[in-house]
């Protein structure tokens, strides 16, 4: 059949179009995806990978959180015709990562991100909310003050975010610990 000899892009597309219109998507059909050949990616399968997350993260579609996340960081890997792409799949792996409660990956993605574009807190912001909600409010504070740095020197428009976090942190820092 033609679907079978069908582009990375066209059979991402093609997951997508099942899984809103049925609300979940069988682990095995991302690990196919995961499994078949993806070569030099430009925003035609990265726009599919990221709104296929986006349905999982927004609870639109039901599918296993470790098969995306396979899929996710194997495209992770590959070349990409933009560093904004790139950027975008770290940011999904770090997503991912951080469902499975896996801190160390969800960290190590949105750090990659971070050096991919060093102008925008988003990535930090992550990192911080991911520590906090681990139960490290110093490591979430020291990514919040880099994300906070940056915010400021780029003009980002995170105040708002950074600064409902920081009281979020320092909530938890005096917060007595269990005996």
């Amino acid at each position: 059949s033609l679907a079978a000899h069908a582009s990375f892009g066209a059979r991402l597309q093609r997951a997508y179009i099942e899984c809103r219109l049925n609300g979940k998507l069988p682990g095995a059909q991302l690990e196919s995806l995961a499994d078949q050949p993806m070569g030099h990616l430009n925003s035609y399968p990265v726009t599919g990978l990221t709104k296929l997350g986006a349905l999982g993260i927004q609870n639109q579609c039901q599918f296993p959180d470790v098969a995306y996340s396979r899929l996710i960081d194997r495209a992770a890997q590959l070349d990409t015709t933009s560093h904004g792409l790139r950027y975008m799949l770290y940011i999904y792996s770090g997503y991912y990562h951080q469902r499975l409660k896996q801190l160390g990956p969800a960290v190590a993605a949105v750090q990659a991100a971070h050096r991919m574009s060093a102008d925008t807190p988003v990535p930090l912001i992550l990192a911080a909310r991911w520590y906090l909600e681990a139960g490290d409010p110093p490591q979430a504070s020291s990514q919040l003050q880099q994300a906070s740095d940056i915010d400021r020197e780029y003009h980002a428009g995170f105040t708002g975010d950074i600064t409902q976090l920081q009281g979020q942190i320092k909530a938890a820092i005096s917060r007595p610990k269990p005996r």
